[in-house]
Parts: C-alpha cells; sequence; structure tokens
C-alpha cells in the first residue's frame, strides 16, 4: 500500500508532461480505456471479497492523472 503513495507523484508528472500535451481525442481515449478497465475490475472485486483492492487504486490513480493533465 506504501508504493501508491510513491505512484502518486508519478501522476502527478505524467500528467503534466505527457498528457497536457495531447490533443482531446487521445486524451479522452486513454480516459475511456481506464475507465473501463476501472469498472471491470470493480466488477471483479464486487464478485470475490478476497481480492485485493490494489488494482482498483491503480486504475484510479491513472485516471486522475489524465484529467488532471487535461485541466493542466
Amino acid at each position: 500500500m506504501i508504493w501508491i503513495c510513491l505512484f502518486i507523484p508519478l501522476c502527478i508528472w505524467l500528467g503534466i508532461v505527457v498528457i497536457s500535451p495531447l490533443n482531446i481525442y487521445t486524451t479522452g481515449g486513454i480516459a475511456i480505456t481506464a475507465f473501463i478497465y476501472l469498472l471491470i475490475e470493480l466488477r471483479q472485486v464486487s464478485r470475490d471479497r478476497n481480492r485485493s483492492r490494489l488494482p482498483l487504486w491503480v486504475m484510479f490513480l491513472m485516471l486522475a492523472s489524465v484529467v488532471f493533465g487535461m485541466v493542466w
């Protein structure tokens, strides 16, 4: 769980440096893909309560970095 705290600065950097120069269609495609994977993983976690929730956090942080890059 501690590595998620280390992943947050990477997400901020990705949002500023990588996502912000992309056009709106490419950024939207990345956001939709991350959102679909987030929904699939959420469905898997809801079926199996013993499954790790770590991939959910990773997908959420990826989606947050895309949104942050679009706003930046």
